[in-house]
Order: structure tokens, then C-alpha cells, then sequence
């Protein structure tokens, strides 16, 4: 395999260009591949503007396009993308974009026109107490369970905020949605969320507290990940945890109802030792 990148960061112009080649022979023993036999390139441009004022900090207008092939010289994909990063001396930065160019091989059918829209704030910096963001994300996608693949159009919104009443107490939750229909307005294909809850509390610098609550309605699951931790120094620490996973099922009655399906409990102790 191959890889070749160029890139300038300035105050004002800068771009980012890459040249990647993964044959279909490429092997990783120790890590994993999520695609071989192609190559691509890849380029970014990007202005940055700092204007005068008490409101604007900067503001990023960026241009974004990608090519693939594959070794046999086939087009796997392309698209040009068009973005907008507005930041607020507040903290706030929002940004938008468009596809207006979305190309791609799926299924043996070689797709195009699969626009579409983003739209987003991040106010990560605007709170110690509260602090999080929003992404939404409109426009045509690929069905690609269906046989034939083809261009549907969907929606994708993320919410997700971070509440700190104090120091020791931290709690991240996330709201993710996706529907998919054949087309705008047309027969809706699936919609459903995902509810993701960390909590995390620190007792101490030794003793840590952690739960991950997650469900996830298109599977009708949901679960539960309670860990503790103490720590006597940065190479010595002792885990305990468990892991239990429930699932929405029926009866022969036809009733449904919440039942564990899997638990497990856990041990792990970490020594560094000198040799």
C-alpha cells in the first residue's frame, strides 16, 4: 500500500491533500481493514477569516472532493462538498454544508445525485455546567438492504449535551434519529432513536465511578454497564464491572415484555511489573 499527504496551515489560506493506494493483496496481521483493492484522492481548501468586532471570532469557508477507484481502474466514487464554520466569541460555532456532488458503486449499481444538506452548533465552551450541540442531516442516501440498492431520502439528528453540577459528577447524553423513506414524503422504510446515558462520578483521585445506560428502539434493546475502579497509582488499578443486556420479547400470548438476556460480571487487575 501507499500513502503521500501535503498540507499548509496558515492564518489565512490552507489545504490538506492526500494520496492513498490499499491493493487488494495489502495485509494487516495486527489490526483490521475495512476495505482494500482501491485508491483515492482526497483534497481540502480552506480560507480562514477573522473579522473585526465583539461577536464574530472566525469564520471557515471549505471546500472538500474526493475521487475513488479501484485497482482495474473502475470509479467507485466521488463527491464535492461545501461547507460553512462559523465561530462565536462566545464559545458558540455552528457550520452548514452541501453535497452537491455524491457519487457511489453499490451493490454493482453505480449511484449519483445523492445529495445532501447538513446543518449544526457546538456550544462546548459556553458553560461549565452545560454544555453540548446538535447535528442534523437531510437529503438522499442509499438504501442498501434493499435488492436492488436504490436512493431514498432520509433524516439523521443527533442531540447530545454534558451536565457538570460540580467537579465530581459528570453526565453525557446522547439522542441519535435516523428515518429512511423511498423517497420525499414516500413510503417510510424504518425510524427509530438511540438513548445513550454515561454518568460518571469521581469519589476521589483513587476512586471512580462509571454506568453507561444505552436503547436502542430499532432493536428493542436495552442495557446496562456499571464499572468501578481504584486506582493506588498511575501502573496499579482494580476494575469491577458487569455488563446486562435485556430485550424486548413476546410470549405465546402475544404479550411483550422486558427480559435479561445476558449478564456478566468481571475482574481485572492491572500491575506494572520492573525488570
Amino acid at each position: 500500500n501507499a500513502y503521500v499527504s501535503f498540507n499548509r496551515n496558515a492564518e489565512g489560506w490552507s489545504f490538506y491533500t492526500e494520496y492513498f493506494l490499499q491493493p487488494s493483496t495489502v495485509r494487516r496481521d495486527n489490526g483490521f481493514i475495512s476495505r482494500v483493492n482501491f485508491h483515492q484522492f482526497f483534497m481540502q481548501q480552506e480560507y480562514n477569516f477573522y473579522p473585526a468586532g465583539n461577536i464574530l471570532q472566525r469564520l471557515d469557508p471549505e471546500v472538500n472532493f474526493e475521487i475513488r477507484y479501484d485497482i482495474d481502474g473502475n470509479k467507485l466514487g466521488d463527491y464535492l462538498e461545501f461547507n460553512q464554520i462559523v465561530q462565536f466569541k462566545n464559545g458558540i460555532q455552528i457550520n452548514g454544508g452541501y453535497l452537491p456532488v455524491n457519487d457511489e458503486r453499490y451493490g454493482g449499481i453505480y449511484h449519483t445525485g445523492i445529495n445532501r444538506w447538513h446543518f449544526g452548533l457546538d456550544a462546548n465552551n459556553l458553560s461549565k455546567v452545560l454544555t453540548g450541540g446538535f447535528f442534523y442531516e437531510w437529503g438522499k442516501y442509499i438504501v442498501r438492504f434493499a435488492q436492488p440498492s436504490f436512493i431514498g431520502y432520509g433524516h439523521n439528528f443527533d442531540l447530545y449535551a454534558t451536565i457538570k453540577p460540580f467537579d465530581q459528577l459528570r453526565n453525557d447524553i446522547e439522542y441519535s434519529y435516523s428515518e429512511l423513506s423511498t423517497k420525499n414524503n414516500g413510503e417510510l422504510l424504518y425510524a427509530g432513536y438511540v438513548l445513550s446515558d454515561k454518568i460518571s462520578y469521581q469519589f476521589n483521585k483513587n476512586f471512580f465511578f462509571r454506568v453507561l445506560l444505552q436503547y436502542d428502539l430499532f432493536s428493542k434493546y436495552f442495557s446496562v454497564d456499571p464499572l468501578l475502579s481504584y486506582k493506588w497509582n498511575p501502573f496499579t488499578i482494580l476494575y469491577a464491572g458487569s455488563s446486562h443486556d435485556a430485550y424486548e420479547l413476546q410470549d405465546i400470548l402475544g404479550n411483550s415484555a422486558y427480559q435479561e438476556t445476558n449478564r456478566v460480571f468481571y475482574l481485572k487487575f492491572q500491575y506494572l511489573f520492573n525488570l
